[in-house]
């Protein structure tokens, strides 16, 4: 259902920044709604600055304990909000991703304060 959306993590000496693309559903045309935030900690908890969201960190092994369908091969995974996981896929960036998203990451990570840009994303073309 959600092959389009993704969560991409750049952790740079300690400052966590948060890409958050959200496609359409699969198999319908519409373009990605992307947002890069910083990651603000408060109390020992990980907030999405740009949605206030608890970001809940998961070993691959307490996700699978408690979602099941987690790969195995799964070291990682984060659920922000009450949402599903995502899970860590490794440390390449998604090749679906532009030179502009890239550069806001970096600028995320270079600000001294909280951080939220939002902007549209690639056209992702579907069947219907």
């Amino acid at each position: 259902m959600n092959n389009n959306s993704r969560r991409e993590v750049l952790n740079v000496r300690g400052k966590v920044c948060l890409k958050i693309v959200d496609g359409p559903p699969n198999n319908y045309t519409g373009q990605e709604q992307v947002t890069i935030s910083s990651i603000t900690e408060q109390e020992g908890i990980l907030f999405v600055d740009a949605t206030n969201q608890e970001i809940i960190p998961y070993t691959g092994a307490e996700a699978r304990q408690r979602y099941g369908y987690v790969q195995d091969i799964t070291q990682f995974a984060f659920a922000v909000g009450r949402r599903e996981p995502w899970e860590y896929r490794g440390n390449k960036s998604d090749p679906r991703t532009t030179l502009e998203q890239n550069q806001k990451m970096r600028d995320c990570i270079n600000s001294q304060k909280q951080y939220v840009y939002r902007m549209k994303g690639n056209t992702i073309r579907g069947r219907f």
